[in-house]
């Protein structure tokens, strides 16, 4: 996978050089052609997406066998300033990357320039390998609203499918030590955040109480230890913590979001 990404950025370089250059329009000059040779080097990716859990679970294992083995891993990871499972991260949005850098490519590329359809071509190709990857994200429709009290319909108005939902722990501010649940809803571009009402045990028509909603292009990520959670900090400063059922719950939660 390194390989691949070296080789991938080594074209980018080049043509980034020739993007400075005056002659970046010259006939003579055919960028495309370097993209659309590698296309087929994109699948990669795919196969490391769909084999991801794999090694998530496999290294949770390998830091549970030996205090020898996590005491190496954390002195490497202390070494390079970030985790092993942030390198297991890293990959997974590349492919989404890939898509908007050739869109960019086609924008500052002149429609009668012979690099036009090459990137055309390779456009098309990125976009079905990461269509197949998102095919897998179980979409649902989204009447979960009807389920939460003092819920605003318009906070999903432009939210296309339902991505997940479940049960996290939530810390909603880091000096605090007390966990709580909530029922959470997960959609393409905002999460939501709901208490279950305590309703001595009858059936209620909305068993959730609204509590926040989080606009995910507005948040950010952070996961350093898969068995302590993850957080969501807000562009207000409020940051949250966030702990599944167990580290790997955590780290679906976390690559998910």
């Amino acid at each position: 996978l390194i390989d691949t990404h070296r080789q991938l950025l080594y074209h980018l370089d080049l043509l980034n050089a020739s993007l400075q250059s005056s002659s970046i329009f010259d006939r003579n000059t055919e960028m495309g052609s370097f993209f659309v040779g590698l296309a087929e080097k994109f699948d990669i990716y795919v196969e490391y997406i769909f084999d991801y859990w794999s090694y998530v679970k496999r290294l949770t294992e390998i830091r549970h066998s030996s205090k020898l083995i996590r005491s190496c891993l954390k002195s490497a990871e202390q070494s390079v300033g970030y985790t092993i499972l942030s390198l297991f991260e890293a990959p997974l949005p590349r492919l989404g990357h890939y898509v908007v850098f050739v869109q960019q490519l086609l924008r500052a590329t002149p429609s009668d320039h012979e690099d036009a359809p090459m990137f055309q071509t390779l456009l098309g190709e990125l976009q079905e390998l990461y269509s197949v990857f998102h095919s897998t994200i179980e979409e649902k429709p989204l009447d979960f609203g009807s389920r939460i009290s003092n819920f605003d319909p318009s906070i999903i108005k432009d939210s296309k499918q339902m991505v997940r939902e479940g049960t996290l722990a939530m810390i909603s501010d880091e000096k605090r030590t007390k966990k709580e649940d909530f029922q959470v809803f997960l959609l393409n571009d905002v999460f939501i955040v709901t208490k279950k009402i305590n309703t001595l045990n009858f059936k209620v028509a909305k068993p959730f109480r609204f509590i926040t909603k989080m606009n995910l292009m507005e948040t950010r990520l952070e996961m350093k230890d898969p068995s302590i959670g993850f957080t969501i900090g807000t562009m207000s400063g409020g940051i949250s913590r966030f702990f599944g059922s167990n580290e790997i719950d955590n780290a679906s939660w976390f690559t998910v979001l």
